[in-house]
This record gives structure tokens, C-alpha cells and sequence, in this order.
């Protein structure tokens, strides 16, 4: 799989929601970052992000440059929102408008190991992430 499409921040330092959109805006084209923290409470009003215990995927199509798959695991829990308490994994996908049937169908093949209890314990544990495997 693409480096471009899939990257992993691990034991970044987070404090809070604020501190994951500065880290995640450094990777988006600038009508995003301008507009992230709005996207993200938009897409938790259509439903939870929420797919395990303290771990959330929100998801976004958009008019980016690129697609994008980004695991972000923080040094330490960070509070979230009223709902979901504290996130220990945030895994991020950002999606183009009229992707490449190739970019949908490497995201929707890695989005399926996401179901896997033992694929997101190794995401909460291993020192670097192979999107390979």
C-alpha cells in the first residue's frame, strides 16, 4: 500500500481534540485544515466515529488533492467529547472526491482489518505500523 495514502503517527504528543487537528492539518490541503474541527463535529452529529472503546474512525469525503489513511496513537489518553470519553486510537480517513477505483478498494481492504480485535490491539502496541500485513 501507498506511503502517500497510509501513514502512522505513534506516541505523538496530544492533550486534547484542538492538538489532533493542529497534527492532522499539517498532512491536509489548506481548505481542510481551515475546516476540520467543523467537519469532525459534523460527521459525529450523523453518527458515532466510535468503533471500539476508546478508539474512533471519522471518515470524510472532500475536494482534497489526495486520499488519505492516518493512524494517530497519542502518548496517553485524551478526552474526546461528552459522549466518547477518553481515545486512546484515532484512525482517520480522508477520502477524495472521485478517488481511483485502486486508492477505494486499498482503503476498503484495509478498513476491513479494523474489524479485527487482534489488528487494533497490535495498532495500540507496535512500534511502527505495517499497512502490508
Amino acid at each position: 500500500m501507498s506511503d502517500k495514502t497510509f501513514k502512522a503517527l505513534l506516541d505523538v504528543e496530544l492533550k486534547n481534540r484542538a492538538d489532533l487537528i493542529k497534527v492532522l492539518s499539517t498532512y491536509l490541503d489548506l481548505e481542510i485544515q481551515e475546516n476540520l474541527d467543523r467537519l469532525l463535529r459534523d460527521r459525529e452529529e450523523h453518527g458515532s466515529i466510535e468503533i471500539a472503546e476508546e478508539i474512533i474512525l471519522p471518515h470524510f469525503e472532500s475536494k482534497m488533492t489526495e486520499s488519505q489513511v492516518i493512524i494517530i496513537r497519542p502518548n496517553h489518553k485524551i478526552k474526546w467529547s461528552e459522549k466518547i470519553k477518553e481515545v486512546k486510537l484515532i484512525i482517520v480517513i480522508f477520502l477524495k472526491k472521485n478517488e481511483t477505483d485502486t486508492i477505494k478498494r486499498q482503503i476498503s481492504q484495509y478498513t476491513r482489518k479494523l474489524a479485527d480485535e487482534n489488528y487494533l490491539e497490535y495498532l495500540m502496541k507496535t512500534e511502527t505500523v505495517d499497512f502490508n500485513n
